[in-house]
């Protein structure tokens, strides 16, 4: 007991695992009537002043301890655990609405029109993590592909139903006329359905102004 009453552990530093580990070591050296020098000892003295989010960190440590060295498993994990903890939080603060509500809120007299300016500015001078800029780049290049399938089908089926329209008597009376009607017509502005479907094309589709022959649209 004499012993456990010598030992005044520091708080833990959250900004220096590394640092409080060796402050933990120098007194353990201090205890009396002699230093600490047992692992499962410095283990469960240094497990005893971890913060609870600290501790999270190693749960698997604490739930099943290493049975050589304890105490030095404990200082590895949670040094290089908390290093990459920290270099998340840096990420998240530096990207996106952790960055711009960080920022504003350290904005006296803001109206609501500057903080809206003043967030668009930010993220537009804020770096994309290489991670994130790799998944928008892959989605933008998927929806690219859908959006040129789709319009690859929809040309197909243009073109399948123009061909069976051509094939009808009407459509082969007119053929020429709406082959005249429709070259007279690409040097002036026709809007795409006439283009694509001449005088077939129906008035509710045409978009002005469109001035192919005939139309009452390009007329008035």
């Amino acid at each position: 007991m004499s012993e456990v009453g010598a030992v005044q552990i520091p708080v833990y530093n959250r900004s220096d695992p590394a640092l409080w580990f060796i402050m933990c070591e120098s007194t353990f050296k201090l205890a009396v009537p002699k230093p600490i020098t047992e692992s499962v000892t410095k283990f469960n003295y240094a497990v005893s002043h971890l913060p609870p989010e600290v501790a999270s960190l190693v749960r698997d440590i604490l739930m099943n301890p290493d049975a050589t060295d304890p105490y030095t498993h404990l200082k590895t994990e949670l040094i290089n655990r908390s290093g990459e903890s920290s270099q998340q939080e840096i990420r998240q603060l530096l990207s996106g609405e952790e960055l711009v509500q960080t920022i504003l809120a350290a904005v006296t007299d803001l109206t609501l029109d500057k903080a809206a300016e003043s967030s668009d500015r930010i993220v537009e001078v804020t770096p994309v993590p290489m991670e994130i800029h790799a998944v928008n780049k892959n989605n933008s290049n998927s929806m690219e592909e859908k959006l040129l399938c789709e319009i690859e089908k929809l040309n197909a089926r243009i073109d399948k139903l123009e061909f069976s329209r051509s094939r009808s008597p009407f459509r082969r009376n007119r053929s020429n006329q709406r082959s005249r009607g429709n070259s007279q017509n690409r040097n002036s502005s026709v809007c795409w359905y006439h283009r694509r479907f001449g005088k077939n094309c129906k008035p509710e589709k045409c978009v002005s102004p469109c001035n192919f022959q005939g139309n009452e649209n390009g007329e008035e």
